[in-house]
């Protein structure tokens, strides 16, 4: 016997819709996206910083490794 074809999905019948959150949830959904925000403003300042300590340590290096015109 033949194997039927697999079914073709039509246009704009993906996923269904989010349900509707209650004004309680909007806040807390509210409130978890600002504390997001806060992390990742937090972690941007730390990975700058991190990224001038290792310019820093480079420029060292490579300033004890050239030879001195003294």
């Amino acid at each position: 016997m033949a194997k039927r074809k697999p079914r073709r999905l039509r246009p704009g019948r993906g996923l269904p819709p989010p349900p509707r959150l209650t004004p309680e949830e909007e806040a807390e959904d509210e409130r978890l996206r600002a504390e997001l925000i806060g992390h990742h403003a937090r972690l941007d300042a730390i990975l700058l910083e991190k990224i001038a300590e290792a310019e820093e340590r480079k420029r060292i290096r490579e300033a004890r490794l050239q030879p001195s015109a003294d």
